[in-house]
């Protein structure tokens, strides 16, 4: 009986103690957590620096996805949606790539793209089909 006490009294420290360790590690894992706005923050701050490489008007948007500003970044040439999706697929739904376009102001030389990033940090880069026919048609890549 007493074995019996013993042994139950060194299961419960145990499982208490496995607790508590668990709970420690989920805080320390909520303390470093991003929000969504610093995770997109990352990928525009990349895309900014990339492209600061070839036109230093670059810059990002004022209070991006909460103001008139179009895009995430916008550069001489370019407006540019960035979006960081946690899977490995990616994908855009037409009525975003849609608002983009119709932001546009009339008559613009600049052109819309968007900057997508899965959870490996595979980047990639879409815009209109059309667009990219035309820019190489004209051999500017």
């Amino acid at each position: 009986m007493i074995w019996v006490i013993i042994f139950i009294s060194y299961q419960m420290n145990f499982i208490i103690e496995e607790c508590i360790n668990n709970l420690v590690n989920g805080l320390k894992k909520i303390k470093n957590m991003k929000t969504k706005r610093e995770i997109g923050q990352q990928l525009e701050s990349w895309v900014l620096s990339k492209i600061k490489e070839f036109d230093p008007t670059a810059r990002l948007s004022r209070a991006s996805g909460a103001s008139n500003d179009l895009g995430d970044v916008s550069s001489q040439n370019l407006y540019v949606e960035c979006k960081k999706r946690n899977t490995e697929t990616i994908s855009i739904k037409e009525s975003v790539w849609n608002h983009l376009l119709t932001q546009l102001p009339i008559n613009t030389k600049k052109l819309s793209i968007m900057v997508l990033e899965n959870k490996n940090n595979k980047r990639f880069v879409v815009l209109d089909a059309d667009e990219f026919f035309r820019i190489y048609q004209k051999g500017e890549i």
